[in-house]
């Protein structure tokens, strides 16, 4: 009797073979694609190991670039591509802001760090500096020493399964948390997933953050800005998940905060913010 398994991947086989056929008939080279199933995988590209180096062929082993976030197929993580410095003699705004831009971190994976930089925009605007005049040292400082601390990023791995896939998952949780400072708010997203067995695992879904108006506020109205932040990161994350508004919660440390959340919107003036 022949098993499950060789039906499905005799399955599989059939699949690639239609997808190499289709890809040859529009001239798009298969071998750069993706297969976890490394059967599968060696059983695809034979005659290309055959034909070809072994340079030229996919390894497991590598990166897999999209979005700014590399995926190693090996580990089944992510992790976030830092691209070298600039290496401008003189740093201006027009480099700075250049440098910012090439840092694409979608998911907020590493927001702590990449806050940092907008800061540093955003001083650069205060100060009226035009796009080729070079910065005050006292920020090209603390730039190039934010800068030269940036490859570590690439250190941190980030699993790209929020669980378990053989774990009997009983009930999912999304928790947001959110605070500020006077110069930048943020909201973090996390999944919290309970297994049949009692086992909890805990997962970062996403994060955003973003520096306060240079109009200067008190915490407490930053506190709200990021509340709001929050309330729309995790509509999102609902929204995408499909999870039920009874199993999200959100966090504040902020007491004022709160009590403004609970009272009635009569007794508070119009207050506009950008989030």
């Amino acid at each position: 009797m022949v098993s499950q398994e060789l039906i499905q991947f005799q399955r599989q086989l059939n699949f690639s073979g239609n997808c190499k056929n289709l890809s040859q008939r529009v001239d798009f080279h298969f071998e750069n694609g993706i297969l976890l199933n490394h059967e599968l995988y060696n059983t695809c590209f034979l005659e290309l190991k055959v034909s070809k180096p072994d340079e030229d062929m996919p390894s497991t082993d590598e990166y897999t670039k999209t979005l700014g976030i590399c995926w190693n197929i090996q580990k089944d993580c992510l992790t976030i591509v830092v691209p070298p410095p600039t290496g401008l003699e003189t740093l201006t705004k027009h480099g700075l802001v250049s440098d910012v831009a090439k840092t694409f971190d979608a998911l907020g994976l590493v927001s702590p760090s990449t806050i940092k930089a907008k800061i540093f925009v955003q001083r650069l605007w205060e100060l009226k500096i035009d796009w080729d005049d070079p910065t005050p040292e006292q920020i090209q400082d603390s730039w190039f020493q934010w800068r030269s601390e940036l490859h570590l990023l690439s250190q941190t791995e980030v699993p790209r399964c929020y669980f378990d896939k053989q774990s009997q998952v009983q009930s999912l949780e999304l928790h947001g948390f959110s605070d500020a400072s006077k110069v930048a708010y943020a909201a973090v997203v996390y999944l919290q997933t309970t297994a049949v067995s009692g086992d909890v695992d805990i997962s970062l879904l996403m994060s955003k953050s973003k520096v306060a108006l240079i109009k200067r506020l008190t915490i407490p109205f930053l506190e709200l800005c990021g509340a709001q932040f929050l309330a729309q990161l995790l509509h999102h994350v609902r929204t995408v998940l499909g999870i039920s508004i009874a199993n999200v919660f959100a966090w504040t440390d902020s007491t004022i905060v709160l009590n403004w959340l609970g009272g009635s919107p009569k007794r508070f003036k119009t207050y506009v913010g950008i989030t």
